[in-house]
């Protein structure tokens, strides 16, 4: 029988904003289903994916190509909602539904948006991983 690693984490509320409670909740779920390695390995692999998917999203609407837009938004929109990003994944579904229309000029602000959102949410993710890591250290 598998030995069970419970994942050390403070309680959501400890001087946490509503992102990251949220994604806090979100990535705890995930622990409570695998350890706590797995859990940081799975934030560290965060950052890079929403990096590259926001670039091909703001090389794809340079070049307004419609079905690129679509697939790099939808893509940020999943990758948000698995780790509990409420808000980017609005903003995503957002200029997913968009870029459907070809309303280019209409996501222009809604990009900027996006920007904010992905810092925040990069951010929260550097505030859990590092709470996760001290209480695994504690150990």
């Amino acid at each position: 029988m598998r030995e069970e690693k419970a994942m050390a984490t403070p309680s959501a509320g400890a001087n946490l904003g509503t992102l990251e409670t949220a994604m806090l909740d979100r990535i705890r779920q995930l622990g409570l289903e695998t350890d706590p390695d797995f859990v940081l390995e799975f934030i560290d692999s965060y950052a890079p994916l929403f990096e590259r998917l926001h670039n091909s999203l703001l090389e794809s609407h340079s070049k307004k190509d419609r079905s690129k837009i679509q697939y790099a938004a939808h893509s940020l929109k999943g990758a948000s909602l698995n780790i509990g990003a409420a808000d980017l994944a609005a903003v995503s579904r957002a200029i997913e539904d968009l870029s459907e229309q070809a309303e280019f000029a209409t996501i222009d602000p809604l990009l900027q948006v996006l920007d904010v959102e992905l810092k925040k949410t990069t951010q929260a993710l550097l505030v859990i991983k590092t709470r996760i890591s001290q209480g695994n250290s504690s150990k």
